[in-house]
């Protein structure tokens, strides 16, 4: 989020600004290393975490994971700098020989991870974008007959039965010339929300066109289909809009 990323940021060119202080007024580098270490790790940590934990590719988890583990080094460099007491940029130990070779390999790394992301990212709102009714926010007929494929397929090998259930709001265009087009996109905001909120896990809804939605149900019969069509009917009968 903006605010997240100006946090961020603020708190990176604090850090800067508070080592340079440091290096200028003489501080001993001893305080330095935890110091500029405890700031590169808090910089990384939450993106790490992010990364790591949100949904998102496996890829975005393997970047994710990448820099929690240099998290670790860096914790590790915290630790044993102030355990020996006195050490510098130039010790020799074999934390701080594996932080400098990790250093490099992130900055390459990370560039190349950022880009790849970035393009992941710009797929996935494409992809959204052509299979999205923009106004409802449910899918819209191609991305409803890309899931309905998919789900139709896996219940021919299973042999069970599906359902289509074709909704049409009758006289819609007579609210949209009374009222105005704007509480009419209301309506069908209101009317998508419903759909996708009532639908289950397996069955799939989308905006056919206009007015008109349409339903996939899987393994379903007579009796409980029908029990379905009447709740949409005196579901959408009784859509009210502020």
């Amino acid at each position: 989020s903006p605010r997240l990323f100006a946090v961020m940021t603020a708190f990176l060119l604090l850090s800067v600004a508070s080592f340079a202080l440091m290096e200028l007024s003489g501080v001993p580098e001893a305080f330095r290393v935890p110091a500029a270490s405890a700031a590169t790790l808090l910089i990384l940590l939450l993106p790490a975490f992010r990364l790591l934990f949100e949904k998102g590719s496996i890829f975005k988890r393997m970047v994710g994971a990448l820099y929690l583990c240099f998290c670790v080094l860096m914790a590790a460099r915290i630790l044993y700098s102030l355990v020996n007491f006195g050490v510098n940029t130039f010790t020799n130990f074999s934390i701080q020989s594996v932080t400098y070779i990790c250093m490099l390999l992130m900055m390459v790394a990370s560039t190349t991870a950022y880009l790849l992301l970035s393009k992941e990212q710009t797929n996935e709102l494409i992809n959204r974008m052509a299979t999205t009714d923009f106004l409802t926010n449910i899918p819209n007929r191609a991305g409803f007959l890309k899931t309905a494929e998919e789900r139709f397929e896996k219940c021919r090998q299973r042999g069970e039965g599906i359902a289509l259930i074709f909704l049409d709001l009758d006289d819609f265009k007579l609210a949209n010339d009374r009222f105005g087009h704007d509480f009419g996109d209301m309506v069908l905001r209101r009317i998508g929300q419903l759909l996708e909120h009532c639908v289950r896990r397996e069955d799939a809804v989308c905006r056919y066109g206009g007015e008109e939605f349409l339903n996939y149900a899987a393994h379903v019969d007579t009796p409980p289909l029908r029990q379905v069509a009447e709740l949409y009917l005196h579901m959408v009968g009784d859509v009210h809009c502020p």
